[in-house]
C-alpha cells in the first residue's frame, strides 16, 4: 500500500536546508516516545480467551507472529535512516538553478561530474533476528509520497519519492 501525504512545510534551523521544499516537508521527527506508539504492534488479549477451547488458542498464538516490541536499536536506526534522508536532499534543492542544470543534464545524457548518490545504509543480522521488521516499521513513519502544490505562495506542482 502507497502512503501519500500533502506536503507540510516546517521551518529549518540549518542554513542548507532552507528554501528547499523536499527537506521541509519532510514530516517533523519523531520524539523517542512518538517512534515506540508508531511501530510498536501489540497483540490484542482479552482474559476470557484462556478459557477458548485448543483450537482457537492456537489461533491466538499466531498473532504474536505480527508482534512488534521496539528495542532501543530502533531509535538508532530511525535517527541514522531520518539524517540520511535529508542529506540525500541537501544537493538537491529545486529551487536552485544549478540542480535543475544537473537534472537537465541527466535528462539529456550529459556527463555530470559531481556526486550523484546519496549516502546509504547497511543492517545486517542472523536469518529471522528482524532486520525487515525493523526497516520496514521505521519506514512506516515517512509517507512513501509527498505531493506539493504551493511552496512559499508559487505554486510548486510536484510529486517526490521520499522513500
Amino acid at each position: 500500500m502507497t502512503t501519500t501525504a500533502k506536503a507540510e512545510y516546517s521551518p529549518q534551523r540549518l542554513e542548507e536546508n532552507q528554501g528547499n521544499p523536499l527537506i521541509e516537508a519532510i514530516p517533523r521527527r519523531l520524539s523517542p516516545d512518538g517512534l515506540i506508539t508508531a511501530v510498536a504492534r501489540l497483540p490484542g488479549f482479552e482474559p476470557a480467551q484462556r478459557d477458548w477451547d485448543d483450537f482457537d488458542r492456537e489461533l491466538l498464538i499466531k498473532r504474536l507472529e505480527r508482534c512488534v516490541i521496539p528495542l532501543s536499536v530502533y531509535q538508532d536506526v530511525y535517527a541514522t535512516m531520518y539524517t540520511t534522508l535529508i542529506a540525500g536532499y541537501q544537493d538537491r534543492n529545486p529551487m536552485l538553478p544549478a540542480s535543475r542544470e544537473w537534472l537537465y543534464g541527466v535528462t539529456q545524457n550529459v556527463q555530470i561530474n559531481s556526486k550523484t548518490t546519496a549516502d546509504s545504509i547497511l543492517i545486517t543480522g542472523l536469518s529471522g533476528a528482524g532486520k525487515s521488521t525493523l526497516i520496514n516499521s521505521i519506514l512506516s513513519c515517512f509517507p512513501q509520497i509527498i505531493e506539493h502544490e504551493n511552496y512559499n505562495d508559487e505554486p510548486y506542482l510536484k510529486s517526490n519519492l521520499c522513500i
